[in-house]
């Protein structure tokens, strides 16, 4: 029997393997069983408070953080059944099986990206929740990576790191290791002349590397992936997906790299998941009331009675 799982979903992906791991602690100290969790850096203490959608109360927190960003906290059943939602399609309450190996499967489509961006946050007024309000949020430029090849007839496109005659360690995060590479980044126009006019494109360019230019662009899952990446992730959520589909293309084909590889399937899966805690009724009652209330009925009988 699958054991129940907990999803800890972050609005803005960030690297585990950077400062966001002060404040994914500092939320997991902090965790009441709320399904939201606020980090915001402007908060003086922790505050809770409660939303009623529908019939279901949500818990909420704002927890003091260096980084603004927000927890959708998930809980799965041993049969796949989700409280709350996390998508919209059709089956928005049932993960079902082999989610992972999906997602490596799928790769997602890219998009311009913006300099700002709206999110509705949760405005605080004499140390309590008073209301939420859209917000209109200025972000930066994520990492920069070296594109090495461009195809345009299959509207593909092949992204390297570290840069090519660049002498670095093996790669663990290439989101901190670019921003540490290339420096800070920034948005800036770069003129180009096309016959006797001159156009303006968008660009980012580095501190360290002010000759290098690149494009903000931006990933987006299909569903039921855009739900738990809504802001399409980073660059080492596609470093891990780019390394888990080559680590099981090698378990798959065998022979002596076979258990090699799946030791470090499993070492790099484990920087990812842990053991948690929560109360009975999010791993029970709820996955099951959202989906079938008969199956809650039937399910309660057979554990009282077995």
């Amino acid at each position: 029997m699958n054991q129940p799982v907990q999803i800890w979903s972050p609005l803005f992906y960030k690297s585990p393997f950077g400062d966001f791991s002060l404040d994914l602690e500092r939320a997991y100290s902090q965790w009441q069983d709320e399904d939201t969790i606020w980090l915001m850096p402007d908060a003086k203490e922790v505050i809770r408070w409660k939303d009623t959608i529908d019939g279901f109360v949500f818990l909420n927190a704002i927890i003091p953080a260096d980084n603004l960003n927000m927890f959708s906290i998930y809980h799965i059943d041993e049969q796949g059944r989700v409280y709350p939602f996390y998508t919209d399609t059709e089956d928005r309450s049932i993960i079902g099986d082999g989610l992972y190996r999906k997602w490596l499967k799928t790769l997602p489509e890219y998009y311009k990206g913006t300099g700002f961006i709206e999110v509705k946050l949760p405005v605080v007024k004499n140390n309590e929740f008073d209301h939420y309000e859209w917000k209109k949020l200025k972000v930066a430029p994520g990492a920069v990576m070296p594109i090495t090849d461009v195809n345009l007839d299959e509207y593909k496109f092949t992204m390297r790191w570290p840069p090519i005659d660049v002498n670095m360690p093996r790669t663990v995060s290439p989101e901190v290791e670019s921003q540490r590479f290339y420096g800070k980044t920034k948005f800036e126009k770069l003129k180009y002349k096309i016959g006797n006019k001159y156009k303006e494109i968008d660009v980012v360019s580095t501190e360290k590397q002010p000759g290098d230019k690149a494009i903000n662009m931006w990933p987006k899952w299909p569903e039921p992936f855009y739900s738990l990446f809504p802001g399409g992730g980073n660059i080492d959520l596609l470093y891990h997906h780019a390394h888990m589909r080559n680590l099981i293309k090698q378990i798959e084909l065998g022979g002596s790299d076979r258990q090699n590889a799946i030791q470090k399937a499993a070492s790099w899966i484990n920087k990812f998941v842990g053991d948690g805690e929560t109360i009975l009724g999010k791993v029970f009652v709820l996955p099951r009331l959202i989906t079938n209330i008969t199956s809650l009925l039937s399910d309660a009988e057979y554990s009282v009675w077995h």
